[in-house]
């Protein structure tokens, strides 16, 4: 797939093995949000993954992308470039990004950056705010081959001992928003602060399981879980108005799914929260 001249959004796509003799080889001037793709092995003259696009670009893997001028991953891009993923792209000037003038924050850029904006909370880059040089310890980066060059198979997710880990900088545009995974943007190691790069270390989608009514009216709640966590459990007879929440029991992980039985529901309505401990 290659896209030319497209304002909607680009979601959820894999845009590989393109090419473009000058501009472009997987997108080119598509200036609607660009997220949640993988963008690997295409080729042009500048911007083999991505060309004047100038709208955000965000939570997308980019990877082993050539471009024989400026840019092998991203060209002449000048809107928000945000929580990406860029590894393994080559160019004449600017392997990684060349010529984007927008703003570039908590982004993984391990190519390299030619006469761009000065980033932020990104790793790849010193000086600045919020900046690492370390390498991002990516899970796999050469894959179950051992070749670096088959990208298709190599795992550019954070590793345990990342030093991107919790080392970005959040925003309002993340509520609700997921990673290049489907996981939560935003899933706190040692703070609630958003990783680095387009995956979230450790996130995972979070869902009530079964709401199931048991002997004498008990209520018991299930929910997917991770060996390790705990959770307090809350409860309010109301969500109108100023609701007060009551404390119900702090419970530890049972392994893939964790249940708990509410022993004295209310008469009537009661709802529930479950919280990360």
């Amino acid at each position: 797939m290659r896209s030319q001249g497209r304002n909607g959004t680009v979601q959820n796509n894999t845009i590989a093995d393109n090419s473009a003799s000058v501009k472009g080889g997987g997108l080119v001037f598509c200036d609607g949000t660009i997220e949640n793709n993988i963008i690997r092995k295409n080729s042009a003259g500048s911007g083999g993954g991505l060309f004047a696009c100038d709208g955000p670009i965000q939570n997308n893997l980019i990877v082993g992308n050539v471009a024989t001028g400026h840019g092998g991953g991203i060209a002449y891009c000048d809107g928000l470039i945000r929580n990406n993923t860029v590894s393994g792209n080559s160019a004449g000037h600017g392997d990684g990004l060349a010529a984007c003038k927008g703003t570039i924050i908590n982004c993984i850029v391990w190519d390299g950056m030619y006469q761009s904006s000065t980033p932020s909370y990104t790793c790849g880059w010193g000086g600045g705010v919020g900046n690492i040089t370390s390498d991002p310890k990516f899970a796999d980066p050469d894959g179950p081959d051992n070749n670096p060059a088959t990208y298709e198979n190599n795992d550019y997710r954070l590793s345990s001992n990342s030093p991107c880990i919790d080392k970005g900088r959040n925003g309002p545009w993340m509520a609700g928003t997921v990673d290049l995974d489907g996981n939560n943007r935003i899933f706190g190691i040692s703070s609630l602060s958003v990783d680095m790069g387009a995956y979230e270390y450790g996130s995972f989608p979070f869902r009530v399981v079964e709401v199931k009514a048991k002997t004498g009216g008990a209520i018991q709640l299930t929910w997917n879980s991770r060996p390790g966590d705990s959770y307090d459990l809350w409860s309010v007879p109301k969500l109108l108005g100023a609701p007060v929440w009551t404390h119900e029991a702090t419970v530890q992980s049972q392994g893939q799914t964790t249940s708990w039985t509410d022993t004295k529901p209310l008469g009537g309505a009661k709802f529930y929260q479950i919280e990360l401990k």
